[in-house]
């Protein structure tokens, strides 16, 4: 008996004539869609820590009353972990300065091992009052400083870390286990309590002493000097040359697998003996990613790129991208890099060496600008090694799955105080799935040129260094509307301080003949809101034998667009917005032709009976396809094949 999929495989192969040339392939889609699952559930996980670490941050925030008048000028940290013991003993000294006359105390955060000790430096103790529900310390310092002036504030600890993993995805971002360790939260690290969230960015530079026994290697987010055998055990030294916001470090028995970036900036893939198959590749990826984001963005400042592989602890799909070194769970190293999931993970971590560390968010309710902007590079570098249309599937995946469970009631704008909502899911979708639409739609807005020119133009104004300014919204806007001359108020408006999204009904109609074809496409904004887009939309036309669409941009006169294109040959399929460059949704007006040929004919009947019982929400229902879904309620089931049906034998047509 012939299968459905079986019969989709052998229309696909038969070379049927050029009018019935199939454009679609829903098997490779299917395969796309599996790993966007995938993908999905590594930016949960990502999502899990962001959302808990800003959150705890606006904690701090709220339990101020005024500004904390000093800077940390440099830290200087010796950190012994004992596997045996599961504690650390560490001592963290900081230089901080007065920023005003006469200040008398210094807030930190800090969520210490065990009970802490604090003094001058000196052996002199201070007093502290430690608030451990919002993990700060308030220290008194030995006598009031001048403005200018710098102290120094050691802390001492011995205990166990919490390594709790957190309730939704059960993960631990830290672990000690028999010959294994990492560390990579930054709040057993004091660091500034900030009144102003662009006030974090004032650690200074981090130098960082690794105690371990002999034969671990050792890798951290500042830079690697030397190793000497001391009676403590082997001592690992590492050098800070650029700020930093906290310090994250791993040690065990790691193979190194070395690359560098066209540049000559070293990059090394540190990954667990006896599993390191792909190691090569990962390290050659990873200087492959740097170079592409060295390109479109800005160059990469920092002196190396350490990718680090961690342990089950972190979660499947977690990972950490702090500055100069990125952290993933302890898969994602072992997989092939044919797998479109670790790629995903690999590159957005990556991208965070530019947005959230180069390019530092300073606005406190924007974590898109952070999240959104790595989620997007990570497509970029997609696009560079997958087919575009599995990165376009990832676009259109991200709001399906936002419209399918996201009650408009519930959204709220990408920037704003609610935006640190309880709902994981709801943040998620917002600051990483919508966040890189809206980074994309700039794209698309924009073009490439003016975009990529307007992000470098970024980041050369609001660098890393602690004397510049950070970026926010306005910072942002100002950047694009400086490069392109236009008017960005209404798109922010829209997009970033609003909610909502547009729903388009398109009809198309074939005409003429020969060198004299044209395709006519007509429009319409039919969501319920007062809203309307004038974002130009892009239509997609096959014409004659051509495999590749050609495509149009087409813009809206208010809720309609309407548009004849002159084409040299016939057309045989139309679509809007296939590569889902817009936040929103697309109808067609002839229900039933599922693979865009304004003809509801035999193959959109088995396109439809191939998705027959496909579930958009499931793992396992692998043949949804999204095409094939006329009434947009995340299933291609009976009440879809009924629109094929109903709508057999006819032809698209406008009627005005």
């Amino acid at each position: 008996m012939l299968t459905w999929p079986a019969l989709l495989a052998a229309l696909l192969a038969s070379g049927a004539a050029d009018a019935d040339k199939p454009l679609i392939d829903p098997l490779a889609e299917a395969r796309v869609r599996v790993s966007a699952f995938e993908a999905a559930k590594s930016l949960r996980a990502d999502a899990e820590r962001s959302r808990l670490m800003r959150s705890a941050a606006l904690a701090r925030l709220r339990a101020l009353t005024a500004q904390n008048p000093i800077d940390i000028v440099h830290t200087d940290i010796k950190v012994a972990p004992d596997v045996p013991s599961q504690t650390v003993a560490a001592t963290i000294t900081l230089r901080i300065a007065a920023l005003e006359e006469g200040v008398s105390e210094a807030l930190f955060t800090f969520v210490p091992a065990g009970e802490p000790a604090v003094d001058d430096g000196q052996g002199n103790p201070l007093d502290f009052v430690l608030d451990a529900d919002y993990g700060m310390i308030s220290v008194a310092l030995p006598a009031p400083l001048a403005a200018g002036e710098e102290t120094t504030v050691r802390f001492s600890m011995q205990g166990a870390p919490d390594c709790s993993p957190d309730p939704y995805f059960g993960m631990a971002f830290c672990a000690m286990e028999a010959n294994f360790v990492f560390f990579i939260t930054p709040m057993w690290v004091p660091m500034k309590a900030a009144y102003d969230y662009k006030d974090f960015y004032t650690s200074g530079k981090v130098d960082l002493d690794v105690v371990t026994r002999p034969g671990n290697v050792t890798v951290s987010t500042s830079d690697y000097v030397n190793r000497e055998s001391t009676s403590e055990g082997m001592v690992h030294h590492f050098k800070g040359r650029f700020a930093a916001d906290g310090v994250s470090f791993a040690y065990g028995p790691f193979d190194i697998f070395e690359s560098e970036t066209k540049d000559g900036k070293p990059v090394k893939a540190y990954i667990h003996t006896g599993t390191t198959a792909y190691g090569q590749k990962w390290a050659d990826i990873a200087a492959d990613i740097i170079d592409l984001f060295s390109a479109r963005f800005s160059p990469y400042l920092y002196d190396k790129q350490d990718v680090v592989q961690t342990g089950d602890e972190l979660g499947i799909g977690g990972a950490v991208g702090p500055q100069s070194a990125t952290f993933y769970y302890a898969g994602a190293l072992n997989a092939d890099p044919a797998g479109v999931m670790s790629e995903s993970v690999f590159s957005h971590e990556i991208g965070h060496s530019w947005w959230g560390n180069m390019i530092r968010n300073g606005d406190t309710w924007s974590p898109w600008l952070s999240e959104g902007f790595a989620e997007y590079s990570s497509r970029l570098y997609g696009y560079e090694v997958w087919p575009a249309r599995n990165q376009n599937y990832l676009y259109e995946y991200y709001f399906r799955y936002f419209a399918l469970t996201v009650p408009p009631g519930n959204e709220v704008p990408i920037t704003g105080e609610k935006i640190y909502t309880d709902d994981l899911n709801l943040y998620s979708l917002l600051t990483y799935d919508k966040g890189a639409h809206v980074v994309r739609m700039l794209e698309w807005l924009l073009g490439d040129e003016v975009f990529f020119a307007g992000l470098s133009k970024l980041a050369e104004d609001y660098g890393w260094e602690k004397t510049r300014a950070v970026m926010d919204v306005p910072a942002l806007a100002a950047e694009l509307k400086q490069m392109s001359g236009l008017d960005l108020a209404p798109f922010f408006d829209q997009w970033v301080y609003g909610t909502g999204y547009p729903v388009y009904r398109f009809a198309a109609e074939f005409g003429g003949e020969g060198e004299k074809s044209t395709a006519r496409v007509r429009i319409e904004q039919i969501q319920d809101s007062d809203t309307v887009y004038d974002l130009p939309i892009e239509v997609e036309v096959w014409v004659g034998e051509e495999e590749e669409p050609r495509r149009f941009r087409v813009e809206f006169d208010g809720r309609i667009a309407d548009a004849t294109l002159a084409l040299d040959a016939p057309p045989r399929a139309l679509k809007v917005d296939k590569a889902a460059w817009i936040w929103g949704d697309k109808l067609p007006a002839l229900a039933g032709d599922v693979d865009g040929s304004n003809e509801v004919d035999g193959l959109d009947f088995v396109y439809a009976a191939w998705a027959m019982g496909g579930d958009f929400t499931s793992e396992t229902a692998y043949n949804y396809y999204g095409d094939a879904d006329f009434n947009r309620d995340g299933k291609t089931d009976a009440d879809d094949m009924a629109e094929v049906t109903k709508n057999f034998g006819e032809k698209g047509t406008i009627n005005d």
